[in-house]
Order: C-alpha cells, then sequence, then structure tokens
C-alpha cells in the first residue's frame, strides 16, 4: 500500500512538472519529451522491421494497399494490425540525465495481433516469389 501511495504521488508531481513546461531542478520536462523520439525502440530483428504508425483511416488504406504491391512485386512479407489506441512502456532510470528507452505497441494486441496475420498469409497461397537472401 505504501509503494502504491509514493507511486501515485510520484505520478502527480511527474503531471505537474510536464503541464508547467519549465525546467525544475535538474529536469527539464520539454527536453524529456523531445528526446522521447530518439529513445523509444525501433529496432530492426530477425531481418523484420517492426513499426507502429499513428495516422488517418485514409493513410491506412493507402499502407495497405502499397504493401500489397510491394508483396507482388519485391516479394516482402508483411502483417498489420489496426488499433484504436497504443500502448507505451517507459524504463526510466534517470529523466534528469536523459537515460529512458521508451517501447510503443498498438493496442489490443498490436505486434502480437500483426504477426499472426503475416502468419496467416504465409500458409495463403501466393504468387510472390520465394524471398532471396544474398
Amino acid at each position: 500500500m505504501l509503494w502504491a501511495c509514493r507511486v501515485l504521488i510520484q505520478t502527480l508531481v511527474a503531471q505537474l512538472l510536464f503541464a508547467r513546461g519549465r525546467p525544475t531542478g535538474n529536469f527539464d520536462p520539454q527536453r524529456y519529451r523531445a528526446e522521447m523520439v530518439t529513445n523509444t525502440d525501433f529496432c530492426k530483428y530477425d531481418e523484420t522491421v517492426c513499426l507502429v504508425i499513428d495516422c488517418s483511416h485514409g493513410a491506412i488504406e493507402a499502407i495497405k494497399t502499397y504493401l500489397e504491391e510491394a508483396a507482388a512485386s519485391r516479394s516482402i512479407r508483411y502483417g498489420t494490425h489496426v488499433s484504436p489506441t497504443a500502448l507505451m512502456t517507459c524504463l526510466v532510470t534517470s529523466a534528469a540525465n536523459s537515460l529512458h528507452v521508451h517501447f510503443v505497441d498498438g493496442g489490443s494486441g498490436g505486434y502480437t495481433s500483426a504477426s499472426s496475420s503475416l502468419k496467416s498469409a504465409a500458409k495463403a497461397p501466393s504468387s510472390a516469389k520465394p524471398i532471396s537472401r544474398t
């Protein structure tokens, strides 16, 4: 219970600092917000690029069309998942010293659902050529 109260107080103080928008002590909320972009994890694993895109419904259809065309002509494989929400998990060792990393995923399954979409597409017969590795 004491731990929960401590977290609640820290969260309220952080909200006040961000709302204020000016440096307090060693913490600069504007610098922290800018660093969130550069400190967000976007890595390529096992020849797979995973990303979350925040865009309009019209852009979603354009992206899907592009991916379908790329899959047909360039032999890429892809999975998608559309969600109205996203989730950001943050690991903050020291906000004042720029020691923080952020992990973003789509809501309602995110990367896991996109992976299922990719696996389902891989099982379906396709005219796409196999991916060549050089």
